[in-house]
């Protein structure tokens, strides 16, 4: 059998049409795809040679990064523009700087801002660093760079705090809370950080977070003074946990740095350190302040010492002497809570009172 084959010079008029048109169509799609161009552009600021000088007195200053615009040949405005610096020498492919601006051809940086990249990249206090920019623009996935290039320096001159690192706790370190330990105290310390005019005005703020935090909003905020390091005791540091829900059978899992400043420099500690508190006590707050309320009258006391405070019925008051054994045991009463102190030789006593699990001891002389 003979086959016929209709070329598209044959087909029906109005199917001939409508092929020829769509091919037309896709002619003109694919023209404006790859026909489409962005315009050359120029750098205006900074200057050639240019230097941003960052002192401790211009930080509220800003920097314009400017250049032209470049045009989208479809007429369409949607070229987007970055900002790239990298060191003289360097291709580009691994910058110092990367900054997009959208739409604007140009950025205005505060030099805050420009400080803490530098110092992020090793430009630190003291630092010339030449460094050559250019900018990238991009629309609709066409790329096109700025003409030329341009070197540019910053200059670091601010006056910073020396580094300074952190001793004690130890990473990962546990600071337990337990009813008969809360006389104890715990050690934050770190090493002095220094101003460079010899002027010792250095003042630390100890910050803890839950790990993962930025600090940010931390949990604990506790200022020390001049001193590098703060000596808490562990009732307070009961206090603060309650207050902040690490409550009883908790354990905080926590992240601490400190913070130096001196006349409006402010400067981190070089690292950050994980800690761990367990609140053990098995006492309110409120227990706790009312049995460390209590005190001994007189005191030296010769026949006998009083009790002052608010004592229910329930607690155990002991007597203690300096080697360790329990030279009486008396229940507080409801209406007298007298120590016939009379029956013990002269010397240093412990009263030690304990109502539950919350313990608080008192130093008792007699004559």
């Amino acid at each position: 059998m003979k086959k016929t084959f209709t070329t598209i010079s044959r087909l029906p008029n109005n199917l001939n049409k409508v092929l020829t048109l769509l091919f037309l169509s896709t002619l003109i799609s694919l023209s404006n795809l790859y026909g489409q161009t962005l315009s050359p552009f120029n750098l205006l600021t900074p200057l050639q040679n240019d230097t941003i000088l960052l002192t401790s007195t211009n930080l509220n200053d800003s920097v314009l990064l400017s250049w032209d615009p470049s045009k989208n040949s479809n007429g369409v405005d949607t070229t987007t523009y970055t900002f790239v610096l990298d060191t003289v020498g360097g291709d580009f492919s691994n910058p110092r700087f990367d900054l997009p601006s959208g739409m604007s051809p140009g950025i205005k940086l505060p030099k805050k801002f420009i400080l803490q990249l530098a110092n992020q990249r090793g430009i630190t206090s003291g630092v010339l660093f030449a460094g050559i920019w250019r900018v990238k623009a991009q629309s609709k996935g066409i790329v096109r760079y700025s003409e030329s290039t341009r070197k540019i320096f910053i200059r670091n001159s601010v006056i910073t705090l020396s580094p300074f690192n952190l001793l004690t706790p130890l990473q990962n370190d546990t600071i337990l809370l337990t009813s008969t330990n809360l006389n104890d105290s715990v050690l934050l310390s770190w090493t002095p950080s220094k101003h460079p005019n010899g002027v010792d005005t250095t003042t630390y703020t100890f910050v803890l977070d839950t790990v993962g935090g930025d600090f940010s909003n931390p949990r604990f905020d506790l200022p020390s003074g001049m001193s590098p390091g703060i000596k808490l005791p562990k009732k307070l540091i009961l206090q603060l946990a309650n207050q902040r829900g690490i409550t009883s059978g908790v354990l905080f899992a926590g992240i601490w740095r400190v913070k130096a400043q001196s006349k409006g420099i402010v400067r981190y500690s070089e690292s950050t350190r994980n800690i761990f508190i367990r609140n053990s006590v098995i006492t309110s707050v409120e227990e706790l302040t009312r049995l460390d309320a209590i005190n001994l009258y007189p005191n030296p006391a010769k026949e006998e010492a009083v009790l002052v405070g608010l004592i229910p019925h329930k607690d155990v008051i002991s007597i203690i002497g300096v080697t360790g054994k329990t030279e009486a045991v008396f229940t507080a009463s409801q209406t007298s809570n007298t120590l016939p102190v009379s029956i013990l030789k002269s010397g240093i006593y412990f009263v030690k009172i304990q109502s539950g699990e919350a313990v608080v001891v008192k130093k008792l002389f007699v004559q």
